[in-house]
Order: C-alpha cells, then structure tokens, then sequence
C-alpha cells in the first residue's frame, strides 16, 4: 500500500522536484544533505513500498509492449505558431506504448533551437535523453540536461528554451472518466435541464 503526505501544491512541487533529482538552478547549489533532509526517497516512497497482496489477471494473450529510446523514425509535431516565442523550433515525436484504457502511454520527442511556451494536456514525466532545455515556471527555473527526470502536472503553464537540442522519453497520464461514468453523467444534466433542475 502506497501511502501519501499531502503537502501544500508549492512545497509538493518542490519537494517532487527534489525527489526526481532535479533541483531548479538556485536549489542545485544546495549540498547534498540538504537533498537528504528534505525526505530523498524516504522509507515512505512508492518505490520503497512493495503491496504483495497484488491480483494476478488472467490476459490471455501476450500484453507487454516494448520501444526503444534509441529510433529515429520520428513524426513531425509542430508546436502551435502562438506558442514560438524566439527562433523556428521543430519538434518530432515517435509513441512508443500505450495503455488499452489510453490513460497512460509513453514516446519520445524532440526539438531543435528554440524558445516557445509549452501547457501540458495531461501529467507528464520526462527523462532528458539528449541535449538540455531551459524550463521557466512561476518564476522558477530549471536546467535539464541528458539523464534529469522532472515532473509536469495537466494544466501547467512552462516556457522551454532550447539552446540547440533536446530529446526527451516522456510517459504521459491522462484520468478521465469511465465510459459508463461519463454517460451517465451526461444524461443525468439532461435530465436536469428537461425537468428545469439546476
């Protein structure tokens, strides 16, 4: 069983940030230690805690989907043209693996030079394969370069600057309601609105 420390969302930010072993610029001057205080994979984190009370599933047929980091058979995925702030950056983009419920999925992306604002659809991890990219939020900023991890949450508002190139593998998590849930929802304000409820 996993458990949860509910934090104030700036200090949780943060202290994620310090978990994922990314710091922004000012808080990687800090000395390791102070990493270590702030709960540096702690007894309590997900990866410390193991449920073995885990129901086996019966699939049937093979499920598991591999990718690699390493293709070059990328897509073109243009940023949209009021996002460009500075330069002409290109981005590209490969999926890699995806859930059958399509809540979580995964793929790799890059770009060239370029400074451009960037709002996430969903939550989104990345692990910076290539390159470095400069991420602006809040008045924080963040350098991330070959081998960092950061987390961004569905709706937050960046600005990344790339020097000259980035590769990212990013997992992407998507809640949305059930189909069943989503229906009943949707007919139940129907409903309301025929009877005139509010």
């Amino acid at each position: 069983m996993i458990s949860c420390h509910c934090e104030p969302r700036s200090l949780w930010r943060s202290n994620l940030i310090i978990k994922l072993g990314i710091a922004s610029d000012e808080e990687q001057e800090r000395p390791r230690n102070d990493i270590q205080r702030r709960g540096f994979m702690t007894d309590n984190s997900a990866l410390s805690m193991i449920d073995t009370n885990i129901p086996i599933k019966n699939f049937g047929k093979p499920v598991i989907q591999t990718g690699s980091t390493t293709r070059m058979d990328f897509g073109s995925t243009p940023l949209p043209p009021a996002w460009i702030k500075e330069g002409s950056p290109t981005a590209r983009s490969i999926p890699l693996a995806r859930a059958e419920d399509n809540n979580l999925s995964c793929g790799l992306w890059d770009c060239q030079a370029g400074k451009f604002t960037f709002i996430y659809g969903c939550d989104e991890i990345v692990h910076i394969l290539e390159g470095e990219v400069i991420i602006e939020e809040n008045g924080a900023t963040y350098t991330l370069k070959a081998g960092d991890v950061a987390f961004f949450p569905e709706g937050l508002e960046t600005v990344w600057t790339v020097p000259k190139y980035v590769k990212k593998f990013a997992i992407f998590r998507s809640v949305r309601e059930p189909l069943m849930d989503r229906v009943y929802i949707k007919l139940r304000n129907i409903v309301k609105k025929i009877l005139g409820k509010k």
